[in-house]
């Protein structure tokens, strides 16, 4: 994982895993050789967080290595993002800044293999490829480092107690209305007992299977990289577009990510999303630029395809959103109230047309049409709005409404298999029409509210 002219940067939170993380390393100091500082991140979310930052402190002194930490605001820093995700984003921009202000070359996390397994399952309800079945590798972009990850909690406890070593609890790891919590303490549980008594082994199972077609693939995906590369320098990448662009969706979203990878050392913050807009653009004959975080910059003209990494941001731009995507059942019992994701408000289904309302807030829809699907919006998402004789952009609707360019973005989109049949703020579309005297009318009303 590393070598002994490395420096470990040892992420520590103040919990069992990476304080036996922490001491496991000072342990092996004279066997692994490398130079160790210690990270602390204080999230400010709780009224602890400040006697964990201390008492993390305290052991990196005893141990005579460097310690480093900064109080986060994750609401200003990163907007629009869940608290789990916020703190991620934090946690890992904060290392990086270590890393290249202070020589660190390794990170080390605590994740261990109960992480993996969560992590895995989590991928997977959410919808995720080969990568997101691999769950946390034990090397990530060749600089973040998991020892743990292959260690069983059991071991990390008694590992602690056996040192006499103290940690400190984290009261949220205890609190379902987080999706990692929920599957550690209920859904792990239920297939364990109900499905298959030895799943913990099965999902490790399918991560190490999935490790290796990934590393598979990604070699195939490196080798079609050096074929169609025609320039490369530190900072951007040349390539062939027409040849690119004629590659599968899977293959190509490969080549794109060890493009991006090349220039940045990292694939931080570029999901899907930004893969898939890559893909749109290749296969047009137009000429595009997309700005994507990180700085990085990709031009398609003529027959190349050029990715740069700037050194300044590209434009001012809002905050990338988390996309979601979810079923909607009518409820049995109305009325019922759905809170959505990463604040995208809070959708209420009614039996009765909603008094006191602005009109564009609420919609009536036949039961028939159920189940819905609500998801974040889409570029290029199309609808047929009453009475308007044909399909309109998302966007030119919310502009001919005069609705703020910062507010379009939060507005879910409530669709059935056949497409959209109503955003909030705009004119239902033409397929919520009732078909006959027996639909039973539902009303949506959306309004917004921050988790």
């Amino acid at each position: 994982m590393w070598h002994k002219e490395d420096s470990i940067l040892i992420a520590v939170s103040g919990g069992a895993d990476s304080m036996a993380l922490l001491h496991g390393l000072s342990d092996l100091k004279d066997l692994h050789g490398a130079f160790m500082g210690v990270a602390h991140l204080n999230h400010g979310l709780r009224p602890e967080a400040d006697e964990e930052e201390s008492f993390v402190a305290d052991q990196a002194a005893r141990l005579g290595m460097p310690f480093h930490s900064r109080k986060a605001c994750l609401e200003r820093e990163h907007p629009g993002l869940g608290c789990e995700e916020a703190g991620r984003a934090a946690r890992y921009d904060f290392f990086h800044f270590l890393m290249k202000t202070k020589n660190y070359t390794r990170i080390a996390t605590a994740h261990h293999a109960d992480d993996r397994r969560e992590q895995i399952l989590m991928n997977l309800v959410r919808g995720c490829g080969p990568d997101g079945l691999e769950g946390i590798p034990a090397v990530r972009d060749g600089f973040i480092v998991r020892p743990l990850i292959t260690t069983e909690r059991e071991p990390i406890i008694t590992y602690l107690q056996t040192k006499g070593l103290s940690w400190k609890e984290d009261p949220s790891n205890r609190d379902t209305r987080f999706l990692r919590n929920r599957i550690r303490h209920q859904l792990i549980p239920l297939l364990e007992e109900n499905f298959n008594p030895a799943i913990r082994k099965a999902l490790l199972r399918t991560g190490d299977i999935a490790a290796e077609e990934n590393r598979w693939m990604n070699t195939m995906a490196e080798k079609t990289y050096g074929r169609l590369l025609l320039k490369e320098n530190g900072n951007s990448v040349s390539m062939d577009k027409n040849e690119l662009s004629k590659l599968l969706p899977g293959h190509q979203a490969r080549v794109l990510r060890h493009a991006i990878f090349r220039i940045q050392g990292h694939l931080q913050a570029m999901g899907q999303p930004h893969i898939e807009a890559m893909h749109k653009a290749l296969q047009s004959t137009e000429s595009s630029e997309l700005h994507l975080p990180g700085k990085i910059l990709v031009r398609l003209s003529q027959n190349i395809l050029e990715i740069k990494k700037t050194g300044h941001p590209l434009r001012k731009k809002e905050s990338p959103l988390p996309f979601f995507s979810k079923e909607l059942h009518l409820p049995e019992k109305l009325p019922a109230s759905i809170l959505l994701p990463h604040d995208f408000g809070r959708l209420e289904i009614l039996d009765q047309q909603p008094s006191n309302t602005p009109a564009d807030m609420y919609t009536s829809l036949s039961d028939r049409l159920f189940p819905l699907t609500i998801r974040a919006p889409l570029p290029g998402d199309r609808m047929h709005p009453w009475g308007r004789g044909g399909s309109r952009k998302l966007m030119r609707l919310f502009s001919e409404k005069k609705v703020p360019k910062e507010l379009r973005r939060k507005r879910p989109v409530i669709a059935v298999k056949e497409g959209i049949i109503w955003v909030p703020g705009l004119p239902p579309d033409e397929k919520n029409k009732a078909e006959n005297s027996n639909d039973r009318p539902v009303w949506l009303l959306w309004y917004d509210e921050k988790l």
